[in-house]
């Protein structure tokens, strides 16, 4: 019996001895230069791929976060109760949204913009229209942060040139927060990663049939304003829900 455990006990170190023999003479056939892509994907982690990739989406987009926009609420109030009226929209009344700015901050690093919290002071959504509470504002972020965080910068990135250097090439960002919803995918947001010639808190329109996001509006009360009247790009049909 004693004879049979030490003939096994050879033939597991035997066994071993020839996977590392194998494995040595694989990464020996295996060249960084000549062979890049095998390299990579036998000898460098999934993990370590993935965080390069997150860490160039970050080092692309910190130049241009601009979290600390700002707007007249007073003169947003006035364009925003005018349009309601015009319009004979029923708003949901506003209510306390802090556990949903809280959950936004945890997931994006980031506070819940302060001109949103204003403007969601005057309503909390609007029935049968575009404009959009708290609650779904947060649920589209999410979504599109999802989409923002599964695809590459070279994905996400535009080279369609629009906005005049005003709102950055891209498919989408973090720092666009979708506040009003033109359905089948498509939003305006609200933008805190403007480009050189942009400024925090313009309107810009993306989503599912835009290739690179671009401007609506320079901010949201020039937005609000142009939802009055018949003369503005975007028509009643688009956003104007009528049963």
């Amino acid at each position: 019996m004693t004879q049979l455990k030490n003939v096994f006990h050879l033939y597991t170190i035997l066994v071993r001895v020839c996977i590392v023999l194998n494995l040595v003479s694989n990464i020996k056939n295996i060249t960084f230069q000549e062979n890049t892509g095998a390299f990579i994907d036998q000898f460098i982690p999934d993990q370590f791929i993935a965080e390069k990739l997150a860490k160039e989406k970050v080092d692309f987009l910190r130049p241009f976060i601009q979290l600390e926009a700002k707007i007249n609420l007073e003169e947003v109030k006035q364009s925003f109760n005018a349009l309601i009226a015009e319009k004979g929209l029923t708003i949901h009344p506003p209510k306390n949204n802090d556990a949903i700015y809280a959950q936004f901050e945890k997931e994006a690093g980031f506070p819940f913009p302060a001109i949103i919290k204003e403007y969601l002071t005057l309503h909390n959504g609007i029935d049968r229209c575009a404009i959009m509470g708290a609650e779904d504002i947060y649920n589209e972020w999410k979504d599109w942060k999802k989409c923002y965080d599964d695809w590459t910068q070279e994905g996400l990135f535009s080279t369609f040139y629009i906005n005049k250097d005003k709102a950055l090439l891209m498919y989408t960002t973090p720092y666009w927060i979708p506040f009003f919803d033109l359905e089948d995918g498509n939003f305006l947001a609200f933008d805190f990663a403007p480009n050189t010639k942009g400024k925090a808190g313009q309107i810009i329109r993306f989503g599912a049939d835009v290739e690179t996001g671009y401007i609506e509006a320079e901010d949201l009360n020039t937005f609000l304003k142009s939802l009055m009247g018949n003369e503005g790009e975007i028509e009643e049909n688009e956003w104007f829900f009528v049963e």
